[in-house]
C-alpha cells in the first residue's frame, strides 16, 4: 500500500481523503471504507491523529448528541468510550435529561403531569414510570412517557370509550331479504344471543356475516 500523502493537519488529511475516494470511486474501484469522508464530516482512517483526552473534549463540544458524535468522528468516539469519558462530558448527560423536557412541548403531555405526585421534569429518563392525571376525569396511573407518546391518552376514559362503542343498539338482519329479525342493546348482548364474537368485524366491515345474519348499528325512525 502506497502512502499518498504524509505530514497533513486533521483538515488536510480529511481534504485528501474525501478527494482519493472520489477519485477511486469513478474509476470504477469498490471501496472498502463506506464512511462518509470530507473536512468536519466523517471517518477518516488515514488521518494521522492521536487522539488525547483534550482533543477528543474539543472534538465532542461540537456535536449535541452522542449519536451526531459517532456518526460525524467516530475515531475520536470510540477513544472516549474505551476510555469511559463520557462521564466527564455533562453536555451529553444534560441533553438525556433534556428529551423529557422536550416532551413537554407537547400540550396534553404538560396538562397531565401529575405535578403533586411527581418530582422535577428533568429528573426523569423518558424510559422511567411517572405519575399522569387526566385533565378531564382526575384519574391517576403510572407509565412512562415513552408510552405516552404512543397511548391513546387516560385509560379511565378510553374504556368508556370502548364501553359507549359497544353500548350501541344493533339490529340482526336476515341475509336474503335484509329484513330486521331482532334489535338488542349493544354488541355484547347481540355476541352472547348468537354465541359468536365476530359482531363487531362485520359492523367495521372486516367480516361479512357473524352467527349466520347481517348486522348493522340501529337506526332511530
Amino acid at each position: 500500500m502506497d502512502i499518498l500523502k504524509s505530514n497533513l493537519t486533521q483538515k488536510e488529511a480529511q481534504y485528501y481523503e474525501d478527494y482519493y475516494v472520489k477519485y477511486y470511486k469513478d474509476l470504477g474501484y469498490t471501496l472498502l471504507n463506506k464512511g462518509k469522508t470530507g473536512i468536519g464530516i466523517g471517518s477518516v482512517g488515514g488521518m494521522h491523529c492521536k487522539w488525547t483526552k483534550p482533543k477528543c473534549f474539543d472534538e465532542a463540544k461540537k456535536y449535541q448528541t452522542r449519536g451526531e458524535f459517532f456518526t460525524k468522528c467516530p475515531s475520536a468516539y470510540k477513544v472516549v468510550l474505551k476510555n469511559n469519558w463520557f462521564k466527564d462530558m455533562p453536555w451529553f448527560i444534560k441533553r438525556r435529561h433534556n428529551v423529557l423536557e422536550t416532551l413537554f412541548m407537547n400540550t396534553k403531555l404538560n396538562k397531565e403531569w401529575n405535578h403533586e405526585k411527581n418530582k422535577a421534569a428533568n429528573e426523569y429518563k423518558v424510559s422511567e414510570k411517572v405519575w399522569w392525571k387526566c385533565s378531564k376525569c382526575n384519574y391517576e396511573w403510572l407509565t412512562s412517557t415513552n408510552k405516552r407518546l404512543n397511548d391513546r391518552g387516560c385509560p379511565r376514559c378510553a374504556q368508556k370509550s370502548r364501553v359507549k362503542k359497544f353500548s350501541k343498539p344493533i339490529d340482526m338482519l336476515e341475509v336474503k331479504t335484509n329484513k330486521i329479525l331482532k334489535t338488542f342493546n349493544s354488541i355484547s348482548e347481540a355476541e352472547s344471543y348468537i354465541n359468536s364474537k365476530n359482531i363487531y368485524k362485520v359492523l367495521n366491515g372486516t367480516r361479512k356475516k357473524a352467527g349466520g345474519f347481517l348486522w348493522q348499528y340501529h337506526k332511530e325512525a
